[in-house]
């Protein structure tokens, strides 16, 4: 496989998309885009305030015509949201890029996520079983959208997952 145009990290809510993501294109020297960020600057307000005023499929709206507009750009890194693989088209979208799909165990999704209160589907005070019906939906799409997997098992730092991530990265681009 010849080397990507861009990359793009999927994965469930904690993995470490955005901190791995920002890491990764400064290792390659490519520009990075949240697509959380992003939706937030299109439309103006924060996503918690979206879900509120416009619910969930109003969100889902938002995130779909971001990655449309976003997806092609070259030398990018872009961190999408952890539910971002459930809608059919955005898989689509998916499949015409390089993915990656950043793995973590649910007790590293805990811990990192303990003290998050800005995560909309994540406001309840069972936070393991919205992780565990999360994952249970979203894994089959993972696997389906993903080039390359990548297990962050949360007792590395960001910046040895993401070293680690790019020698996986560059030995899947020569083989």
């Amino acid at each position: 496989m010849t080397a990507p145009s861009s990359i793009v990290l999927v994965g469930p809510t904690g993995a470490g998309k955005s901190s791995i993501g920002r890491l990764l294109a400064q290792a390659l020297q490519w520009r990075f885009t949240d697509l959380d960020r992003e939706i937030e600057s299109r439309v103006g307000v924060c996503i918690s305030t979206l879900f509120t005023q416009g619910n969930e499929a109003y969100f889902r709206e938002q995130e779909h015509l971001a990655l449309r507009d976003t997806i092609a750009t070259p030398a990018q890194v872009l961190a999408t949201g952890a539910g971002c693989v459930v809608r059919e088209e955005n898989r689509k979208l998916l499949h015409n890029a390089y993915v990656v799909h950043l793995q973590v165990p649910l007790a590293s999704q805990l811990k990192r996520l303990q003290c998050d209160r800005s995560r909309p589907l994540l406001q309840s005070e069972n936070r393991e079983q919205i992780l565990q019906e999360m994952a249970r939906i979203r894994a089959p799409y993972y696997a389906e959208v993903a080039d390359l997997t990548f297990c962050n098992d949360g007792h590395q730092s960001p910046r040895s997952a993401c070293a680690k991530l790019l020698t996986q990265i560059k030995q899947n681009w020569h083989d």
